[in-house]
């Protein structure tokens, strides 16, 4: 907001006037930064306001992701305990039965714009303390919960990479393949059972986000 001040349009002849006049300056140089106040106050509020519900709505869409995320995990872990058992049958007896030797890998995208933009934008500044504390936790959590999927996708990958082993016979698999298979397939599922326990967890933290607690 901005205010022109003029000076006297007649002549002061007084210091009573002059006082007068610097009264009503003052005044109207206070009532306009005091309505400057009011309006950039209420921007702040209107921002904060509007940055939380973003991320209410952010994190209601990755509560909904997550999900089918952890049913994803759940049965890369059975493919995974049946590639160990068929593994380790082979490795006592070439003749065993193969048992399955499925293996899928999926990923759970979680997004995070939300949150970078209120970051970007300085909104997080003009919300709540308890607000931001709530968000920052379930969003660093977030990110870990991405860095172990990445973990178990790259110990996936590379289970896949002993093709024999997925496709080809199980008699043609040497000893020292067998074992490293087995090493690799144990890493697999213990990283996944790694991102699975956080994914729970985050999947607590957006509930109690929509539930504003």
């Amino acid at each position: 907001m901005s205010m022109d001040i003029h000076p006297p349009t007649k002549p002061v002849h007084s210091v009573r006037e002059f006082l007068v006049h610097l009264l009503m300056i003052t005044f109207g140089v206070l009532i306009a930064l005091g309505v400057d106040g009011i309006v950039e106050r209420t921007h702040h509020r209107r921002m904060a306001k509007e940055a939380k519900e973003s991320l209410v709505q952010e994190a209601a869409a990755n509560h909904k992701g997550l999900a089918v995320g952890i049913k994803n995990m759940e049965e890369t872990q059975a493919q995974l305990q049946s590639i160990l058992q068929t593994v380790r049958a082979l490795e006592a007896d070439r003749t065993a039965k193969p048992g399955s030797l499925t293996l899928s890998v999926s990923i759970s995208s979680q997004s995070s714009t939300a949150w970078s933009t209120a970051a970007t934008t300085g909104a997080l500044g003009h919300m709540e303390r308890d607000d931001v504390a709530r968000f920052t936790d379930a969003y660093l959590l977030q990110q870990q919960f991405m860095s172990a999927q990445q973990r178990a996708i790259e110990a996936l990958l590379e289970l896949e990479s002993y093709g024999e082993l997925i496709h080809g016979p199980l008699t043609r698999i040497s000893d020292a393949q067998a074992v490293e298979a087995e090493r690799t397939a144990g890493r697999a599922l213990a990283a996944t059972h790694m991102a699975e326990d956080l994914a729970k967890a985050l999947q607590a933290e957006y509930e109690k986000l929509a539930a504003g607690k």
